[in-house]
């Protein structure tokens, strides 16, 4: 059986998080992630050297490796507007809050496994909480157990979907498979009437 490859999206997706917060360390990454291969139709990377650049990005100072992957997904996000439905903000507030958060998580499952074959989010929403179950996250395979949730790539995308919605959500990460749980679940909640705003960097 062919070994599921690592997909295009969220390698330039990922590239480009390393570019803008480590620029001096991009072209170590590179040797693994090899992004200028990706640019031909069809070409992807194995699991082996992408979870080889996770385990050196996770050795770089506190905080970057959640901040990248966060970033990371949020491009996911942003790359793949053209899976999302009804995403204009006018159409954004024609629609149920309800609706809504179930749009963003049929986009992130789509998004998801366009990123790797072997993912699937699955997930309810009640009220004003939508949970997201993650099962087989590439971000997550990992020899040994780790002390931190390592699924924060799924919460930046998760966030900017429901962005895309209009729903400004916090998204919490509630379980991780890297921690020893048997699936990583993130839970978005959101504020009844609050629209997602830009906000200038």
């Amino acid at each position: 059986m062919r070994e599921p490859r690592i997909g295009r999206l969220v390698i330039a997706a990922l590239h480009q998080a390393i570019a803008e917060a480590l620029p001096l360390r991009l072209e170590f990454y590179e040797n693994w992630l090899k992004p200028l291969g990706l640019l031909k139709e069809g070409k992807h990377i194995g699991p082996a050297p992408f979870s080889a650049a996770l385990s050196f990005l996770r050795r770089e100072d506190v905080g970057l490796y959640e901040s990248i992957t966060s970033r990371a997904g949020v491009l996911a996000a942003d790359w793949r507007s053209d899976t999302l439905r009804w995403s204009g903000p006018h159409w954004a507030r024609m629609l149920p809050e309800g609706w809504r958060a179930r749009s963003a998580l049929r986009a992130a499952d789509r998004i998801s496994r366009a990123a790797y074959p072997n993912t699937r989010v699955r997930g309810r929403v009640r009220r004003r909480e939508a949970r997201f179950e993650i099962t087989r996250s590439a971000f997550c395979q990992v020899r040994e157990t780790v002390d931190r949730p390592l699924c924060t790539f799924y919460a930046g995308l998760i966030r900017r979907l429901m962005a895309e919605y209009g729903l400004a959500a916090t998204v919490n990460l509630e379980k991780c498979l890297a921690t020893g749980a048997k699936v990583c679940v993130l839970v978005a909640v959101w504020e009844p009437g609050e629209t997602f705003r830009e906000t200038p960097e």
